[in-house]
């Protein structure tokens, strides 16, 4: 009985043990070869001329049949793997990514899950492992969400960060992207997809994830504005200029016309503003502020008159405007615009304002 509980209770490693029958002697000999282009590329390759597969476990010298495969059609052979758990940090929390490790001919591969938005691959060289090859591609389809799509790109952030310094400029062929040049657009792609996804959020819109491999500049531009405008509802400065407005209904007086001409208004417009994000149109509605405005000209038409605008040197005009999405909410501002007059004012570039938050 001791001997028994002896074999019960043994700590023994467990091994698993094949056994293939092959067609003939060129099928072995392809096998070989399979086994061993898996073992240098870190890839599956196609086998045939298997014909069955056995497989046992053998402890305590005891063998145990597990599996028997007859007229086997198809069967590939790759490379052994297992998972590694890292810690990285995202949004300031640590968090546990799942990589896979694979043990290769000279080399040691990390690389990431399968359904990964961003695939890695990090190769290692086992005498140098200071010398590595990365890879990678990002698959938005992967992604049911644009915020998916940010995650993912921040995850990829944060592993590379993990192993190497962003910012430390290393060594690279001409014309080849640096490391720190891979990070920083993951980064720069997450934060912008994030702000794209409360864009959506705010206007009750959905664009899928695929469409975002094909982003513009002027995608980029738009989704910037937007947030700004929309997201956090500020007063943005424009590079638009005012020129001129007809005026129907003023009527010609020569005494009250000079005295506008050379004079600085503070002139407020109200409208329809159009947005296209990835084929998805917007309409929303909005106030301007006219700023440093001087009339220049002032010309009378049959039923109109004209005023033609101008700036100086020393204070340019602009316009700043806000967003809204109806136009009950963007003709309540128009009436108050006078109380909110500092914000149109002192009203920043969206640049200024995202570069704030970095």
């Amino acid at each position: 009985m001791p001997n028994l509980l002896k074999n019960i209770f043994s700590h023994d490693e467990v091994k698993y043990q094949g056994t293939l029958k092959f067609k003939n002697r060129d099928a072995q000999k392809q096998f070989c070869e399979a086994l061993e282009t898996a073992y240098k590329e870190g890839r599956l390759v196609d086998v045939d001329g298997v014909e069955a597969i056995t497989t046992n476990i053998n402890s305590n010298d005891s063998t145990y049949p597990v599996e028997a495969h007859e007229h086997i059609c198809k069967l590939m052979v790759g490379p052994a793997s297992e998972y590694v758990p890292v810690k990285v940090k995202i949004d300031g929390e640590e968090r546990a990514i799942k990589l896979i490790r694979k043990y290769l001919k000279g080399r040691i591969v990390l690389e990431t899950l399968p359904d990964s938005v961003v695939s890695l691959s990090l190769s290692f060289l086992e005498e140098d492992i200071h010398k590595v090859t990365v890879s990678f591609a990002e698959h938005y389809e992967q992604a049911k969400t644009v915020k998916e799509v940010s995650e993912g790109l921040k995850i990829a952030t944060a592993i590379l960060s993990l192993l190497f310094d962003p910012d430390k400029k290393s060594p690279s062929d001409d014309g080849a992207i640096s490391l720190p040049d891979v990070i920083n657009h993951f980064r720069l792609t997450s934060v912008l997809f994030e702000r794209l996804s409360a864009i959506e959020k705010e206007l009750e819109i959905s664009i899928p994830p695929t469409e975002l491999h094909s982003i513009s500049n002027e995608n980029i531009s738009d989704i910037n504005e937007l947030f700004v405008l929309i997201c956090q509802k500020k007063a943005m400065r424009t590079n638009y200029k005012l020129t001129s407005t007809d005026n129907a209904h003023v009527p010609p007086n020569v005494e009250s016309e000079e005295r506008l001409i050379g004079s600085e208004l503070f002139l407020t417009l109200h409208g329809p503003i159009e947005y296209e994000l990835f084929n998805t149109k917007l309409s929303l509605h909005y106030v301007g502020v006219a700023i440093n405005v001087i009339v220049k000209e002032i010309i009378h038409g049959k039923d109109s008159v004209r005023f033609v605008y101008g700036d100086t040197d020393t204070k340019p005009m602009y316009i700043s405007i806000k967003a809204f999405k109806t136009d009950d909410e963007a003709s309540a501002e128009a009436e108050k615009v006078l109380e909110h007059k500092e914000d149109y004012i002192t009203a920043k570039t969206c640049k200024e304002y995202l570069n704030e938050e970095e």
